[in-house]
């Protein structure tokens, strides 16, 4: 996140700092009732370490079975979960509140459910070490069930490792007179087997073996020596030549005796591979069984000795400090969730908030200057003023907006010989156009600058009522009825400022907008000796009337309220400014607020000058403010 965007955030959190507000104090309003109300909890711990599980080392190796494996087979989670079990906490309930499972009473699943919230037992990280941890509002209390749960856990473990191994010892007594009827099976096998074929006369690895191996190998070299003559005696005679006839003979001789030596060599491997298999099988029986008395006798040992696998390397001690409520944490905590909470709301309202705030905003869709700002005028009723007090904020701004106008204009105009027309509108209705219209052309003319206020927002005028003029002869009355300038244009109590009223609402405004008249009504005017022509339109996105008088325009003020103006409304106006090639000079952002960032510091310092300029006079502050509120103009401009 860049410096840009921290300074939005909290440009956000300046401007919507109630919601962060409210919900700290009610988060900690929260925080603070419980950890007064909230009962004291104790907490005792029990710790019990468990030994290396050794019935399984006492079975064979390939012996598998489900009564042998209940506790050899079982691993440390099992344990776990054993003493996590229904069993003990009904045992603990059982002891300390005299409620059993037989009662299926309300109040014994109560205390059963209230064990299970207030016994926690766990695992140490990669030990064999379990703890448990009991939390009551009574520290003997917690203790006694804690180290009561430990004993009754070795208790049960005892109890279950013994009638395991009492299982085990009965499945190994039932698999030695098995093993013991399969030996002597197994021998009277092979006593059989050797009074009927007799002892093998050669094993695999016997001399006889291998004399018989080399024999065959011999005689198939013979049969390759023979084969390679015929292939000779055929290069030299017939088939059916004597020499060719005799050693077709002696192959067919040999090939008889390998098949003979062959078969016999296979029947004495199969007589010695039987009685190999005999004889191994009588073995293994007898070793299994010597095996299995070995561990019968080694369980039945553990068995008496009754040595339980858990132990308690660590008893409960009295509980001296309460665990709950972590008065500290609790007020972080709720401190830390009000200001999330609150921040997240202020966040989420600002997301959806499309509207402007600031120069910025603006400064990111128009690439035209931000020409400057008016304030938000909080302490005139009803919004009514043309604004007359010379050291207000009001006034300075409305004074650098000129300067900046002009700066614009003298960029590429020359504004000594030539009468300039500027055009101001909107983006949406009640944006202050009117208010800032007609406050501008007063500046202007107070400035020694002959100026003329039009109002053609011929659809909705509102300009008439700022100087108390009629306004049923003015702009519409010229472009239908073609009067005379004079006769419309009127003076206004501001010296230097002429009004040309709107003049009745006609029938179909975009007509008469459309009009060649409108061309010939701007070029008579620029013949007058105005230096400036200020035209009041309508809003640019409510209708087209803005679009069609920029022509005869030389430069656009855009008009936007702080807080009300649409960011997407905005971006397609630019387009569309950017469309038509509109001589847009910048933008006028209206009803800034001071709490806004970066303006509160500039509100203090005009307060500040103000005060040094009437102090002693609050009488000549009263007369303006007065004034001011008796004059009817319409900040919002849009009724």
């Amino acid at each position: 996140m860049d410096v840009k965007s921290i300074n939005n955030v909290i440009d956000v959190f300046r401007r919507k700092w109630f919601y962060i507000v409210i919900f700290i104090i009610l988060s900690l309003s929260i925080a603070f009732y419980y950890n007064w109300v909230a009962e004291p909890i104790y907490q005792a711990t029990t710790r019990l370490f468990l030994g290396e599980t050794s019935t399984k080392s006492y079975l064979p190796d390939n012996v598998e079975s489900e009564e042998a494996s209940f506790i050899d087979d079982v691993g440390i989670e099992t344990y776990l979960s054993l003493l996590k079990s229904e069993f003990i906490i009904n045992k603990v309930v059982e002891n300390f509140y005299g409620e059993t499972d037989l009662s299926n009473s309300d109040a014994y699943y109560e205390k059963v459910k209230l064990m299970k919230k207030r016994i926690d037992i766990f695992r140490e990280p990669n030990t064999r070490i379990f703890k448990v941890n009991v939390e009551m509002e009574d520290p003997a209390l917690a203790q006694s069930i804690a180290n009561f749960i430990a004993k009754t856990y070795i208790s049960l473990i005892l109890d279950r490792k013994k009638e395991a191994l009492k299982r085990s010892m009965d499945w190994l007594s039932g698999q030695l007179k098995e093993l013991e009827k399969k030996a002597e099976n197994q021998e009277k096998q092979l006593v059989e087997y050797i009074q009927k074929e007799g002892v093998p006369a050669f094993s695999l690895e016997t001399e006889d073996n291998e004399s018989q191996t080399k024999l065959l190998q011999e005689l198939h070299a013979e049969l390759v020596r023979a084969e390679l003559i015929k292939e000779q005696l055929l290069q030299k005679y017939l088939p059916k030549h004597p020499k060719v006839q005799a050693i077709n003979k002696e192959i067919l001789s040999i090939k008889k005796q390998i098949g003979r030596e062959t078969g016999r060599l296979i029947h004495q491997k199969e007589k010695s591979i039987k009685y190999q298999i005999i004889k191994d099988k009588a073995q293994t029986e007898k070793q299994l069984f010597a095996s299995l008395m070995e561990k019968l006798g080694e369980v039945e040992l553990l068995r008496h000795i009754g040595e339980s696998d858990v132990q308690v390397i660590e008893h409960a001690s009295l509980p001296i400090k309460p665990v709950k409520p972590r008065k500290l944490n609790n007020l972080a905590l709720s401190l830390l969730v009000g200001l999330l909470v609150g921040g997240s709301i202020a966040l989420i309202r600002d997301a959806f908030d499309r509207t402007v705030q600031s120069p910025e905003e603006v400064q990111e869709i128009f690439d035209s200057s931000i020409l400057g700002t008016i304030p938000k005028l909080e302490y005139i009723k009803e919004d009514k003023c043309l604004i007359y007090s010379n050291s207000s904020l009001e006034s300075e701004n409305f004074r650098m907006l000129i300067n900046s106008i002009e700066n614009e204009i003298s960029k590429n105009n020359n504004l000594s010989d030539k009468t300039y027309v500027l055009l101001v509108t909107s983006s949406l209705p009640e944006e202050g156009k009117s208010f800032f219209s007609s406050n501008l052309a007063k500046f202007m003319a107070e400035n020694f600058k002959k100026t003329l206020l039009i109002d053609a927002d011929i659809r909705k005028p509102t300009l008439h009522n700022t100087f108390d003029i009629p306004h049923r002869a003015g702009f519409t009355t010229y472009l239908i009825q073609n009067v005379d300038l004079s006769e419309i244009i009127k003076k206004t109590k501001v010296p230097n400022l002429d009004f040309l009223p709107s003049g009745r609402v006609p029938a179909n405004p975009a007509q008469v907008i459309i009009s060649k008249e409108v061309g010939r009504l701007m070029d008579e005017i620029r013949k007058l000796d105005y230096k400036f022509v200020i035209l009041d339109t309508p809003p640019l996105f409510s209708v087209v009337d803005g679009f069609i008088l920029s022509k005869y325009s030389d430069g656009i003020v855009l008009v936007i309220s702080s807080g009300q103006a649409d960011d997407e409304i905005l971006k397609n106006i630019k387009k569309q400014i950017d469309q038509f090639k509109l001589p847009l000079l910048g933008v006028v952002i209206n009803r800034i607020e001071p709490t806004k960032r970066g303006y509160y510091r500039i509100y203090k310092y005009y307060h500040r000058y103000g005060y040094y300029y009437h102090k002693g006079n609050n009488r000549e502050i009263d007369g303006e403010i007065k004034f001011l509120e008796s004059i009817k103009i319409n900040q919002n401009g849009d009724l």
